[in-house]
Order: structure tokens, then C-alpha cells, then sequence
């Protein structure tokens, strides 16, 4: 009689495995979301993961309805995996513009785009009735200071004090009045951040010059007129650190420092060859020097930095080698440029031509440099050049987040973008031609943004940098200025009514 082998029953304890199986089910399911968001999809009739694209919409106002393709995809931000390619994106709501664009999709990467959807009928709010005659303006190079000559009585002028782009603490003191006068001869030269600036009156003799703060008030009788030592030919103009004056003359330029009141002699030039220079908001002074001679095959330069007290000479561009037989030029205008940085050399045959300005970014460490033959940008970290454009370029401003900027040539508009900073894998960089408006259009930079803001047929009009989704926003008929502010939720404007009296309105746009 054979014996029976006993069985042992075997139990799997769900509440002590647990633990391990949540750990297991959490790893998967974070795999999961993580190839899903990055465009992965799997096929189970034909047993395949397929590798797609994401296009991520993160919409400005929030609550809008975003179709890709044609399809409802939902309210807010949101995000959608599709084939790679073009794809259709659009945005509505009511009382707003749609807002629509083709946006292309990589194979294993998200497109981020933020559309910027505008009111078709802005809101106004008048911020302020002045009830006084408009007389003039001045607005700082920053934009965030206005000054404003009003009429206030017959024979009485005032000068106003505006901030453009006001905080909490500014609601009650916005704007202030900072001086009064019989005398409406007068000129002003505003510091480029509207703090300081340069009053000059006009008496029947002579002109009196003032150095007054725009954030107090500020009378004749009890300040002392500016003494820049007998130079009253000199041009006047603020460097971009706020704090001195440049003293310009066909022989000389000096520099007149606010606060300690020390004038320093910074470059020496003759009526025959006047100096290209610019200053920084750091407190120095470029120059550019030719040391070209007359039978070298090349012009050759160099860019030479001081501090504006005449301190800490030193090389910013020790040499800049520039053929001088303009056909080295032409194979680059008929061959479209691929933006390699390259170096530079008396032998290379990229930069052509003899230099006729050039400006400087201390916020990104490069020089623009603008030749009569091309426009080339200098990467100071680097030691390496980008041709910009293979024709004569004039840099006209720089995006506030420093990625792009714009300029002009052969009277076209054209967009810069960095490739280097650019976040958007499908944005296009190098440069673009912006075909909405020309130089003349008051064109800048919106803030923290890929638009412009420019005014054509009387009207204020902001696009994409590419060009897209333009719209009409305001009339500009009886404007004298306009800012949009950083938030981008609305305009401030200068007007002047029918009676001619100044207005400051404010529009809601989103």
C-alpha cells in the first residue's frame, strides 16, 4: 500500500506583500506618465510603442477653450500627444480675438507655446484728467518715466512727474508735480532711467542748465545752475549708467560725474576722424580704434574699454581683422548663412568690410558689430563671431529677456534670435525677416515676451515676432505715447482731448 504524500496548501499573504506590490504599481505607473507625457503611445492592435510628439498649451487668460486640429481638447493648460509634423492650434473665447497658429511637433519632445489672447474691445479706465493744456513730453529710454509739461494758469507751466510703471506704493503719489514756471522755453534730457535729468531754460540771453531729481521736488531759487566749467558748446548726453553726463566737442569727450561733480577727459579726436563709442550701465566707456594702414589687405580694429572716471583701460577686442575687397562678401549673400560662430583672423574671409558702428550687451557679454558690407555679432565668453547679416545692419533694441533683437536693413525689419538661449526646440533662430511693419512703425519689444507692439494706419498693433496672430488693438489717432505694461494686462497711454488738455488712460487688453 503506497503512502500518501501530504500537500502543503501555499498562502500568499496580500496584507504583507503590499508594501512591495504599492512600491511595484508606483514605479510602473511613473514610467507610464513619464513616456506618456514624453509622446510615447502604444498601439495594442498592432503590439507597437510608437514615439509622437507633445504640443503643451499654457493660454494667457487661462480659462479658453484650445482646439488642436480642429479638436476640442479642453479648458486651461493642456497638453496633447500627436504625430510629429504641423499641426493646427487655435484658441477662442468669448469677447476675445482667436488666437491660431501651426505648430510643429518633434518625435519625443513637448512644444511649449503660450499664446497671448487680446480683447477685441479693451476696457478704459482714465487714470488721470489733467484739466491742464498739454505743452510737451519726455519719456525715459528704459520707458518707465514720463515727464509732462502742462499749463496751469494763464502765464504758469508745471512739470508733472509720471511712473509709467507703477507699483503698490506709487497708486497715491502717481503723478506728482515737481516744479513750476513762468517759463515754458525749456529743454530736458532725461536720464536713461528717468531719475535724473538735465533741465535747460531759455532766458532772452543765455540758457541756465539744471541737474534736478524727478522724484522730489525742485525749484531755481534754492538750487545752483549746473557749472561744467565754461563748456557750454560741449553736446550733452547721459551714459547708460544714470550717473554721468558726456561732455561731447569735435576735439574732446569728458565725462561729468552727478555726484561727486568731477569731470574726467576720456577720448581725444580731431574734425577729420571723429570716435565711434558707447558707455554701459556699468559705468564704462568703448571706443573703437582704427589701427588700419593703407596698404594691409585687411582694415583692422580694436575695441578698447575705461572706466568713465578715465580708471582700468584694458581691451574688450585686442583686433578685429575685416577684409577690405568686398567679393568675399558675395558667396555669403548668395548662400544662405548657417550662424557657426567662428574665429577670427586676417585670413578669414567672413568678415568683410570697414566698421561703422557697433553696440554693446553687458547682460549677455556681446558686441554688435556693424560693418559696410555685413553686421556680425561678437560673443565676449567665447572669442567667437556670428555673421548677423550678410548687408550693412542697423541694431534697433533688444528683447527685455535679452534672447532676440531686432534690426534693420535694406529698410526691412528683421528678428535675431540666439540660439543659445532659445527654450522652444521648433522656434526658429538666426534671422527672420518681420514683414508687419518698417523702421518708422515705433516697433519695440513687448516684456517678457516673443511680440511686438508697432503702430500702422493709426493704430496700435502687436504680433508675434514671426509675424502671426496680429492684431488691431487701439487707435492712435489723438495718442502722444504708449506703454504696455510688464504683466501685459493692459496699456498706459498720453493723450490729449479735444480742448488739447492731457489725458493718462489706462486699457485692459486681457
Amino acid at each position: 500500500m503506497k503512502k500518501k504524500k501530504n500537500s502543503k496548501k501555499i498562502v500568499f499573504d496580500i496584507p504583507k506583500h503590499l508594501p512591495i506590490i504599492t512600491s511595484i504599481l508606483v514605479v510602473v505607473l511613473s514610467a507610464l506618465l513619464f513616456f506618456l507625457a514624453k509622446g510615447y503611445t502604444v498601439d495594442l492592435q498592432n503590439k507597437a510603442v510608437n514615439r509622437r510628439g507633445v504640443i503643451t498649451v499654457n493660454s494667457r487668460p487661462v480659462q479658453v477653450e484650445i482646439y488642436i486640429d480642429n479638436e476640442l481638447i479642453g479648458k486651461g493648460s493642456k497638453s496633447k500627444a500627436v504625430n510629429t509634423g504641423s499641426h493646427s492650434v487655435a484658441l477662442k473665447r468669448e469677447k476675445y480675438h482667436t488666437w491660431s497658429k501651426d505648430v510643429r511637433a518633434l518625435a519625443e519632445t513637448t512644444t511649449i507655446i503660450t499664446p497671448w489672447m487680446l480683447l477685441k474691445n479693451p476696457e478704459k479706465y482714465t487714470v488721470w484728467d489733467s484739466k491742464k493744456t498739454y505743452i510737451a513730453h519726455w519719456i525715459s529710454e528704459d520707458e518707465n518715466i514720463a515727464l509732462i509739461l502742462l499749463q496751469e494758469d494763464e502765464g504758469t507751466y508745471a512739470l508733472w512727474r509720471y511712473k509709467l510703471q507703477s507699483g503698490l506704493l506709487d497708486i497715491f503719489d502717481n503723478p506728482s508735480k515737481i516744479w513750476v514756471s513762468d517759463n515754458k522755453d525749456i529743454e530736458i534730457l532725461l536720464s536713461p532711467n528717468g531719475n535724473h535729468a538735465l533741465l535747460t531754460l531759455s532766458n532772452s540771453d543765455e540758457k541756465v542748465k539744471y541737474l534736478i531729481n524727478t522724484s522730489s521736488q525742485f525749484s531755481t531759487e534754492s538750487s545752483k545752475p549746473l557749472d561744467l566749467g565754461g563748456r557750454s558748446e560741449f553736446k550733452l548726453q547721459w551714459a547708460k549708467d544714470n550717473k554721468h553726463l558726456l561732455l561731447i566737442s569735435p576735439e574732446s569727450i569728458l565725462s561729468y560725474n552727478i555726484n561727486s561733480q568731477i569731470t574726467y577727459s576720456m577720448v581725444s579726436q580731431s574734425n577729420n576722424q571723429q570716435s565711434i563709442w558707447r558707455t554701459d550701465k556699468n559705468g564704462n566707456l568703448y571706443t573703437l580704434k582704427d589701427l588700419s594702414k593703407p596698404d594691409d589687405t585687411v582694415y583692422t580694429y580694436s575695441i578698447e574699454k575705461q572706466g568713465l572716471d578715465g580708471t582700468g583701460e584694458s581691451y574688450l577686442i585686442s583686433s578685429i581683422s575685416l577684409q577690405k575687397d568686398e567679393k568675399y562678401i558675395e558667396h555669403y549673400r548668395e548662400n544662405p548663412s548657417n550662424y557657426i560662430p567662428f574665429t577670427n583672423s586676417p585670413f578669414n574671409t567672413q568678415t568683410v568690410g570697414k566698421i561703422t558702428d557697433f553696440d554693446i550687451n553687458v547682460d549677455i557679454a556681446g558686441v554688435f558689430i556693424t560693418t559696410t558690407s555685413a553686421s556680425y555679432w561678437y560673443d565676449n565668453t567665447s572669442g567667437t563671431y556670428i555673421m548677423i547679416n550678410p548687408y550693412p545692419s542697423e541694431l534697433l533694441d533688444f528683447s527685455k529677456n535679452n534672447k532676440h533683437f531686432l534690426f534693420n536693413s535694406n529698410d526691412s525689419l528683421y528678428t535675431f534670435t540666439f540660439s543659445k538661449y532659445s527654450e522652444n526646440p521648433v522656434e526658429k533662430t538666426g534671422s527672420t525677416q518681420f514683414t508687419n511693419a518698417k523702421k518708422g512703425d515705433y516697433v519695440g519689444w513687448i516684456d517678457n515676451s516673443n511680440y511686438y507692439s508697432y503702430i500702422k494706419e493709426e493704430y496700435l498693433n502687436i504680433a508675434e515676432k514671426d509675424g502671426d496672430n496680429e492684431t488691431k488693438v487701439l487707435p492712435t489717432k489723438n495718442m502722444l505715447f504708449y506703454n504696455i505694461e510688464a504683466s501685459k494686462n493692459s496699456i498706459t497711454t498720453l493723450e490729449v482731448d479735444t480742448k488739447g488738455d492731457l489725458l493718462i488712460n489706462q486699457y485692459r487688453i486681457q
